[in-house]
């Protein structure tokens, strides 16, 4: 909320702060300096042009009316409630280009690992200022192999400097991986941020529709090609 529309809230609630509880308008000027600062009202916030009379005026109060308990208790609620929810606002980023993955979704897949269950959420943290992927996969016992699980943690959040969307990545392997974040029609990609020497990794999610989507995960050894190594795909629970 931009600064100049909210001054005109401060400003009047300022010189109702001044009148007080028992203060008639006519007598409010002398103390408003002190009275707004014990309120933690910026002085920058007040309207030099208002004065305490013509608040007065405006709400249709003659020199000597007084404010009764419930107005005074009432315009501090509100307050209070200004001071709490507008830093809430400002501080939640903009997730529009990769709202779809919001939500908690199961699906199946298959690729080299073999065939799996799992399921994952994404959901904002921090009071919005990151996004948080939970996941998880399960692999029936096959060929030989235990049955396994796959744990793994990522958060999505905007490069401070650069104001671009980055993700950091971790699982339940011990990997830690950095990946850059582009959006594309109808869905997102992340890309690994390793170098061609080291072992490189693309997940992509692409909406189907509002309770569907697909996800598919690329690896590449050092020095070679991505290839994808698992397909699967997901519902909204």
């Amino acid at each position: 909320m931009p600064v100049s529309r909210a001054e005109p809230v401060f400003s009047v609630v300022a010189a109702v702060t001044v009148t007080g509880p028992s203060a008639p308008c006519a007598h409010a000027s002398a103390p408003a300096t002190n009275s707004i600062r014990q309120s933690f009202i910026p002085t920058s916030a007040i309207t030099p042009t208002v004065r305490p009379t013509q608040v007065c005026k405006t709400l249709n109060l003659d020199d000597n009316s007084k404010f009764s308990e419930v107005t005074i208790g009432s315009m501090r609620r509100l307050l209070l409630l200004l001071f709490i929810v507008l830093p809430v606002l400002t501080a939640a980023e903009d997730w529009t280009p990769i709202q779809f993955l919001i939500g908690e979704w199961t699906g199946q897949g298959a690729g080299e690992p073999g065939k799996s269950t799992g399921a994952f959420s994404f959901a904002p943290d921090l009071q919005g200022r990151i996004l948080v992927r939970k996941s998880f996969a399960e692999y029936p016992a096959a060929d030989g192999k235990p049955a396994s699980r796959h744990d793994d943690l990522l958060i999505v959040y905007r490069d401070e400097v650069s104001h671009q969307l980055r993700a950091l990545y971790f699982d339940s392997e011990g990997h830690v991986i950095p990946y850059a974040v582009q959006t594309i029609t109808n869905g997102v990609v992340f890309t690994s941020e390793n170098g061609r020497e080291a072992a490189r990794y693309r997940l992509t999610y692409t909406s189907v529709s509002a309770d569907r989507m697909k996800m598919k995960f690329e690896v590449a050894s050092p020095g070679r090609g991505l290839a994808t190594y698992l397909d699967a795909e997901m519902r909204r629970n």
